[in-house]
């Protein structure tokens, strides 16, 4: 029987990602910005449908998923999309 590889994506690694993201976004210093797992993607973090594409791709490049653009634009919030990626991580060969 073949064993998959489990990849963990760490959450507050994950946060500290997406932190990053939308600072360089939005062209502000990190420590101005409140991001945990319950954080709205669309209200709080102000990513819209063309910054999902990019986090999409970025996503892709940190974690070495492939992300569908929609999956990144459907997830609600930080610990929606944390799920989204860890789901492709597990599944990725």
């Amino acid at each position: 029987m073949e064993r998959k590889e489990f990849m963990s994506i760490d959450q507050q690694d994950f946060i500290t990602r997406i932190r990053g993201f939308v600072a360089d976004l939005r062209g502000v210093d990190e420590s101005h910005l409140e991001v945990g797992l319950d954080s709205d993607l669309r209200n709080d973090l102000d990513v819209d449908s063309l910054s999902s594409v990019e986090l999409a791709l970025q996503l892709d490049e940190w974690y070495s998923v492939e992300l569908e653009d929609a999956d990144v634009f459907e997830a609600a919030t930080v610990g929606d999309l944390h799920a989204v990626v860890q789901s492709a991580a597990s599944t990725n060969d």
